[in-house]
């Protein structure tokens, strides 16, 4: 999207906003515009050979669609562009759809640029509903339409994989002004909150963590989709599908009873043996996920180590070395899950407001 671009789009909309109904234009057509059209879009005149009678158009112009920045101070950095590359007063009357997520803290819909900031015009994208649970696949699908894996310990049926959902069962945001978070394969690094916050989208970027000494690099939203998000306590005991709830102090207790306790660390781990590196300079160890664990068979509940995002919401720590899992315990009681120990510890209480991962038990 040019400068050039948006003069023109600036001049056409212009004309589309103008209260002079004498100011007709026509595009496609050599023929003046029918009365009270300010602007007609024409392929074929129904007389031309080649128009086979029809007279409507199937071209047209469409409005900008761009992911928005934020609604005032510099247009370009508003648009994602260079800042200081587009004059603020020239593009008065642009007019784009803002594309996010529901989600987000600008919400999709059509805006307009009136030379001090984005004025909201309306419009946004539909929610669909999109959860389910395959009985026999295994696969649970959110909401928005993010899957999981399951399986059965015991008697109780597990995600495999942690959460990543950003809506309540109802399509609701679980938390439109703070929104979740996630990990970008840091350790122990204070990031700025549009990389770590998640409202309706990812934040642009990839993420590199080193996996076996091989750097890897991949989209965000690919990378959240194997370590999952992180939510507050309060956001988490909201997070879980329909017909799904956050795992109980209990729920991990039968699991570890279904197991066995001995070596339980070590059973519930995926990719064991595997090395790991987070991808800022202040992790300069790498850690070997499991690297004390005997040789036991894995059980397919797959902890990964994800790390966590400290209370502040900013400060993300520990990708590479553990995993911390929410309960629903009322004063924050968690699941912790070290690199190097074969044991999966529980702690009774933690700060509501730490931001760790969440498992879902069918109900």
């Amino acid at each position: 999207m040019n400068h050039s671009l948006f003069k023109s789009l600036s001049c056409v909309l212009f004309l589309l906003g103008s209260t002079v109904l004498s100011a007709q234009v026509t595009i496609g057509s050599d023929k003046a515009a029918v009365s009270g059209a300010l602007l007609q879009l024409k392929q074929f005149e129904t007389d031309d050979a080649q128009s086979n009678g029809q007279s409507t158009a199937t071209k047209g112009l469409g409005m900008p669609c761009v992911l928005l920045q934020a609604l005032n101070g510099d247009l370009a950095t508003s648009l994602g562009l260079t800042p200081g590359s587009l004059d603020k007063d020239t593009h008065v009357g642009l007019t784009v759809y803002n594309a996010s997520d529901i989600c987000a803290s600008i919400i999709a819909g059509t805006y307009v640029w009136n030379g001090t900031f984005w004025q909201y015009l309306g419009g946004s994208l539909k929610r669909t509903n999109q959860a389910s649970f395959d009985a026999t696949t295994g696969i649970l699908t959110d909401y928005e339409g993010n899957q999981y894996s399951t399986k059965v310990f015991g008697t109780k049926r597990w995600m495999t994989q942690n959460l990543r959902a950003i809506r309540k069962p109802d399509g609701a945001c679980i938390d439109p002004i703070d929104g979740v978070r996630f990990n970008p394969a840091k350790n122990s690094t204070i990031m700025p909150v549009t990389q770590v916050r998640v409202l309706g989208i990812m934040p642009p970027g990839n993420v590199s963590y080193l996996e076996n000494g091989v750097t890897k690099t991949m989209t965000n939203e690919d990378f959240v989709s194997v370590f999952g998000l992180f939510y507050t306590w309060n956001q988490a005991m909201l997070a879980c599908p329909a017909g799904w709830h956050l795992a109980s102090v209990q729920d991990w207790a039968d699991l570890v009873t279904t197991l066995g306790s001995d070596n339980i660390g070590a059973k519930v781990r995926g990719n064991t043996g595997v090395s790991y590196r987070a991808s800022d300079g202040s992790a300069g160890t790498t850690y070997i996920w499991g690297m004390n664990d005997p040789v036991v068979t894995i059980s397919g509940f797959d902890i990964l180590p994800a790390g966590w995002v400290r209370e502040d919401g900013v400060n993300a720590v520990a990708f590479s070395s553990s995993a911390y899992f929410w309960t629903s315990a009322p004063a924050g009681g968690y699941r912790y899950l070290s690199f190097a120990s074969p044991t999966l510890s529980y702690f009774g209480s933690g700060n509501l407001n730490f931001r760790f991962s969440v498992r879902c038990v069918q109900d």
